[in-house]
């Protein structure tokens, strides 16, 4: 019975690779570093040898970079909600504008259609002014009508006497 020892393939043989070429091609290599990644660093574990990006970060960086995107998610969520709330006080604003001048224009027709029985509306105040431009039979009067935070004032011809 013939109790060879296995052994390793011969260098150069068709099994096995060429110490020749396995010398040329690490070669140029710096010792620590991995033959075939730029930039990457070989690192000797208990499961072997793995590469390792120069850019690596450890760990205790995550906890950073996770509060700091959501430091930014809040941040961006209050801007949104300041954002809103303004949009929200603008569009009351603007519908309280749109109501005076309304009143305004109502009160003013009412005048100039000559009902003067018709009740003025609350917040509205018929001034009449002075002036020698008016026709015969009419006068100039200002109206001004208030609602909510806003107020419209329009300047028309009535007829003479018919402000209430």
């Amino acid at each position: 019975m013939n109790h060879a020892i296995p052994t390793p393939f011969a260098p150069g043989s068709a099994r096995g690779p060429s110490r020749s070429r396995e010398r040329s091609r690490v070669s140029h290599v710096a010792p620590g570093r991995s033959p075939g990644l730029t930039g990457a660093v070989s690192v000797r574990g208990c499961y072997g040898t793995r590469t390792r990006s120069r850019a690596y970060r450890p760990g205790g960086w995550m906890l950073f970079e996770a509060i700091l995107g959501l430091t930014l998610v809040v941040t961006l969520a209050g801007v949104v909600l300041v954002a809103s709330n303004r949009q929200g006080q603008t569009r009351q604003r603007l519908s309280d504008q749109r109501a005076a001048v309304r009143l305004a224009e109502a009160a003013l027709t009412h005048l100039q259609r000559g009902e003067a029985d018709a009740p003025p509306e609350s917040g509205v105040r018929v001034t009449p002014m002075e002036s020698e431009s008016a026709p015969a039979g009419k006068q100039w009067v200002e109206v001004r009508a208030d609602y909510g935070k806003a107020s419209a004032t329009l300047v028309g011809l009535v007829p003479a006497g018919e402000q209430p």
